[in-house]
């Protein structure tokens, strides 16, 4: 939303709310808030225009490009709430760059032995 914006979760059924089309926030728009006052936006930075601009007064996309997008050249925009998706992400690597793949996987190794993980997992993916 609009950092000055008025709009609560509970109220996201009774504005107009955009979403990038094939992404989780347009299955979480369409699952919890209906279509009625649904626009589906092809790129992005088009649905941050429209939000800038009025034509939509709320959208629903990953959180982590939201908080970049805010702390960026869109720090007149915030952020609702973060809700849960069920995304699961992966990390791909070049097969032969195995210094790499040991890499993140002893530093995954190390935040899921000493609590770094879970409490990650706790505060933004729960």
């Amino acid at each position: 939303t609009m950092k000055d914006s008025k709009v609560t979760k509970d109220g996201l059924k009774d504005v107009k709310i955009g979403a990038q089309s094939g992404t989780s926030g347009e299955d979480w728009v369409k699952e919890n808030v209906g279509d009625a006052n649904y626009t589906p936006y092809t790129a992005i930075t088009e649905a941050l225009l429209a939000l800038r601009t009025g034509k939509v007064e709320a959208l629903v996309y990953d959180a982590p490009v939201a908080e970049a997008h805010i702390a960026g050249e869109y720090s007149d925009m915030a952020v609702l709430e973060t809700i849960a998706t069920g995304e699961q992400y992966g990390i791909a690597v070049n097969k032969e760059n195995t210094a790499l793949k040991e890499a993140i996987n002893g530093a995954l190794a190390e935040m899921k032995a000493d609590g770094t993980l879970e409490k990650l997992v706790a505060e933004y993916l729960a």
